[in-house]
């Protein structure tokens, strides 16, 4: 796998690292290796014959990848004099729509949990946890406008318009002509998805929040949401892992049980944490890759957003603290 340049070892581990951040963050690998081979393009862009032989894909693929980042505003077309192929470049403000969109997801949460709220005869346990969620949500909704805006004016950068803020916003479909829970289950499901997490896991999640009671055993899951025994179980370790659910004791039961875990929104700025170290750790290992070349906006720009959030950070979890 080589292109015009020809990559070496360690670009092309780059460029795996880059694909399989996106990936955790519901975005296509083949997509994110396409943003890793651009971030070390040394022009700074990339026609798209360039970037199949860097990722060994179809221009089938390549096209699909280019659509998705083009419409998620990660990566804008590129004009070169004297060169009539499709360029492409990183956009130079992909983070900060990346950090946006997060923004709309806490806003469709927020809305999914108000109409949840909205259903009838709901214990005071299951009103609990949706009222954990939008207000958990509707925090985050709130603050991390105005710390985009301060990265922004750092970077010499307009604030969002509100009319770029509506183009990100994820589409909630709460107005299901169903069920109205099954219609709350599968909305959440498709959010989380696009956050990365396999829409069955979104499934469990979505269950687990209106389930009463609480504890909820694999057979009960598997039927009502119609699912296999092997996915049911794969997934729901993938939630133990991620501290999302816990295992639970029901008094004279043999079977395993799960809940959602009381302290699970407390932990939504170690996430916003981890994301944020990652994407420095990648600017800097991209930076190191790249060597002295010339393009390095990119790379600089990706390690100087994760580190003002990390900065940042401590001042937004204060807040919520004293919320």
């Amino acid at each position: 796998m080589a292109g015009a340049d020809g990559m070496n070892q360690a670009q092309l581990a780059f460029v795996e690292r880059v694909g399989l951040f996106f990936e955790s963050n519901g975005i296509p690998r083949m997509a994110g290796r396409m943003i890793g081979a651009l971030l070390l393009a040394p022009d700074g862009h990339r026609s798209m014959v360039e970037l199949c032989g860097d990722l060994d894909a179809s221009m089938g693929s390549m096209s699909t990848m280019a659509r998705l980042l083009e419409q998620s505003r990660f990566v804008q077309r590129a004009v070169v004099p004297g060169d009539r192929r499709v360029q492409l470049r990183i956009d130079g403000e992909a983070w900060g729509n990346h950090m946006m969109r997060e923004t709309e997801k806490c806003t469709a949460l927020r809305e999914l949990a108000e109409r949840a709220l909205a259903f009838e005869q709901q214990s005071d346990r299951v009103r609990g946890r949706l009222t954990a969620l939008r207000d958990t949500a509707a925090f985050w909704e709130a603050h991390l406008p105005e710390a985009l805006d301060r990265w922004r004016d750092i970077q010499g950068l307009p604030p969002v318009a509100p009319s770029a803020t509506e183009r990100l916003r994820f589409p909630v479909t709460f107005d299901d002509p169903g069920d109205a829970e099954d219609a709350f289950i599968e909305d959440l499901a498709l959010l989380m998805e696009d956050s990365g997490l396999p829409r069955m896991a979104g499934r469990i999640f979505g269950r687990l929040l209106v389930a009463e009671p609480a504890e909820q055993s694999m057979a009960e899951l598997e039927s009502r949401l119609r699912a296999s025994k092997g996915s049911i179980s794969t997934m729901t370790r993938l939630l133990l892992s991620g501290g999302v659910i816990e295992r639970a004791a029901v008094p004279g039961e043999r079977r395993v049980y799960v809940r959602l875990r009381e302290d699970f929104w407390d932990s939504f700025g170690e996430r916003v944490r981890a994301r944020a170290e990652a994407m420095r750790s990648l600017g800097e290992e991209g930076l190191e890759v790249l060597g002295k070349r010339a393009s390095r906006r990119s790379l600089e720009i990706l390690r100087d957003s994760g580190a003002f959030w990390l900065a940042i950070l401590p001042e937004l979890e204060a807040k919520a603290a004293a919320a």
